[in-house]
């Protein structure tokens, strides 16, 4: 069965309101489905979405406990520097979440692979 055929049967079956999760798509794959599907179903994808909010979320505890009195974790994250080993769908998520919603600038978010930093002239 493809893909749309198993969004439609799904729906069809469980009603609109379902939630269809993806669940290990490599990066190559996850970040287009996604994009194709979210506005015509009700999707959601671990990797990108579940892991960044974890991640994001005990980024906000680590800077609690650095600085209890910490109210606005937008403006302590665009000050702070984000390394990634690992360019995988889920740190990638957690990298665009970064930076479109909370506006980390790009110059400070640094990801590396097995053969060292990943960059672009």
């Amino acid at each position: 069965m493809s893909l749309p055929s198993f969004m439609e049967a799904a729906t069809g079956l469980f009603g609109r309101k379902c939630l269809l999760q993806f669940e290990d798509f490599n990066s190559n794959d996850a970040f287009p489905l996604l994009a194709e599907y979210r506005e015509k179903y009700l999707t959601y994808n671990d990797d990108i979405q579940g892991t960044a909010s974890v991640a994001l979320a005990a980024m906000f505890g680590a800077l609690k406990l650095r600085d209890p009195s910490c109210s606005d974790f937008r403006a302590t994250l665009v000050k702070e520097k984000f390394f990634f080993h690992g360019a995988g769908s889920a740190n990638i998520g957690l990298m665009k979440l970064l930076h479109e919603e909370a506006g980390v600038p790009l110059s400070s978010i640094f990801v590396t692979n097995s053969r060292g930093l990943i960059w672009r002239s």
